[in-house]
């Protein structure tokens, strides 16, 4: 089968069956959509694949992804972390998580907290936050970009532990520390220390 990147397909069951019969890859990347990460995860199972299986984000949410493709068909899957779940039982006394809940429940109470867009989206909300009260009254082009691209080890609430973000004018990727992580039937078991990504 030909290695297609077209995006318009609604179903993985050709390419899955192909890549586990003809490939004899005993490795999986999925880097997709939680829909799709969630048929992935089904598939190999239903195909009796066992690879190591890895999903980025936002494919690795417990509650889009893992709970309808079936907890027992995850079992073992990897992943590299960035946010803290607030469907993992790890994180469910954890103060940030309790305040993302709260904020939530408050201003957002038809939406799924444990929607891994709605914590990207409080997680951004707060780097937008950050950048502006650092522009003070000086809200120029200029100003918000230099703001936004010196970030120096900022915490930002539902990170993972010790993670931070820092970024500079020639190099605007923020985001260089991940945590990898092994689903273990329950929540993402935190493997190692963080990896930092320069």
């Amino acid at each position: 089968m030909p290695r297609s990147r077209c995006s318009t397909r609604t179903t993985i069951s050709a390419r899955t069956t192909w890549w586990r019969k003809a490939s004899g890859a005993d490795t999986l990347l999925v880097f997709a959509t939680p829909k799709f990460s969630s048929l992935a995860i089904r598939k190999a199972w239903e195909l009796d694949w066992h690879p190591l299986h890895f999903v980025g984000q936002p494919g690795s949410a417990i509650e889009s992804v893992i709970r309808p493709a079936g907890v027992e068909k995850a079992v073992g899957l990897m992943t590299a972390q960035l946010l803290k779940d607030p469907g993992d039982p790890a994180f469910a006394q954890d103060a940030e998580v309790v305040e993302y809940n709260k904020f939530m429940a408050t201003w957002a109470p038809g939406d799924n907290a444990k929607d891994t867009g709605a914590i990207s989206g409080y997680v951004t909300a707060q780097g937008v936050e950050l950048v502006l009260r650092r522009c003070g009254e000086v809200l120029t082009r200029d100003n918000v970009l230099k703001q936004a691209t010196t970030l120096d080890h900022v915490r930002l609430k539902m990170l993972l532990p010790g993670m931070t973000l820092s970024n500079s004018p020639d190099d605007y990727v923020a985001f260089r520390q991940y945590q990898l992580a092994r689903f273990d039937g329950q929540g993402w078991a935190l493997m190692g220390e963080l990896i930092t990504a320069d």
